[in-house]
């Protein structure tokens, strides 16, 4: 049999698809314990945070609230510690913390 070279193989080949779905199916689950505990914190934080967390800056969210960024900023880093505080208690932790 002749040697084959990596430019022989099709790039999907070098996948491995196992790896892919365990990251995926570990995001989704992430996803689902984030979802879940946003549903734990206090009300008055909770929009501020999933704001945050959909990719609005703490200046983007005061001018749409209406609020100030004093206001915005302290729902805000109170609510994200609430949150890290409830999915730390489902054993969920940054990697490098």
């Amino acid at each position: 049999a002749s040697a084959r070279s990596l430019d022989d193989v099709p790039p999907f080949a070098l996948v491995d698809e196992r790896a892919s779905a365990e990251r995926l199916l570990a995001s989704h689950e992430l996803a689902a314990a984030v979802h879940d505990a946003l549903g734990m914190l206090a009300e008055s934080r909770r929009g501020v945070v999933r704001m945050y967390l959909a990719g609005y800056d703490r200046f983007e969210i005061a001018d749409l609230l209406g609020w100030t960024e004093g206001k915005t900023r302290n729902l805000l880093y109170r609510g994200l510690e609430d949150l890290r505080g409830v999915l730390a208690s489902r054993g969920i932790t940054r990697k490098d913390a």
